[in-house]
């Protein structure tokens, strides 16, 4: 099993769990396990020969995008991190997302994902000054 970050090593040992008490053998449990190499969107590394590793993570909360980017800076000398916030959405995370993005990352590029019906610039506005400044915009 090759899950890279911990909360995909949660779920591969919490899910079975879920199976023996709907009466999947165990030996099927342990198969499907064994066979999972990557989630797609679930820390993938991408490898198309660059020099630089690339790696996409579908966090959608703060809580998981710190998961995410604290696994990856003990092996990193950069990060570059680009996350997105959907439009429509909870608009209190959107800070929370950019003040976590520029705590654990060297370069950060905030864009609108998803913006539905909300005006994109305004998926884009954080409120903090601070990090305005620390945040490259792509609208």
């Amino acid at each position: 099993m090759k899950l890279q970050l911990k909360s995909n090593q949660r779920l591969s040992i919490e899910s079975p769990s879920w199976r023996l008490s709907s009466q999947v053998p165990l030996k099927s449990i342990v198969a499907g396990i064994e066979a999972v190499e990557v989630i797609p969107g679930r820390c993938e590394v991408v490898d198309e020969g660059q020099e630089f590793s690339v790696i996409v993570d579908a966090a959608s909360t703060p809580e998981a995008l710190d998961a995410m980017l604290s696994t990856l800076r003990g092996n990193a000398k950069n990060i570059f991190t680009v996350f997105g916030c959907q439009g429509e959405r909870d608009r209190t995370v959107r800070p929370k997302m950019a003040e976590v993005a520029h705590a654990k990352s060297d370069f950060v590029l905030m864009c609108n994902d998803s913006p539905r019906r909300e005006d994109p610039a305004q998926i884009m506005q954080v409120r903090d000054p601070d990090l305005l400044s620390m945040c490259h915009w792509l609208f």
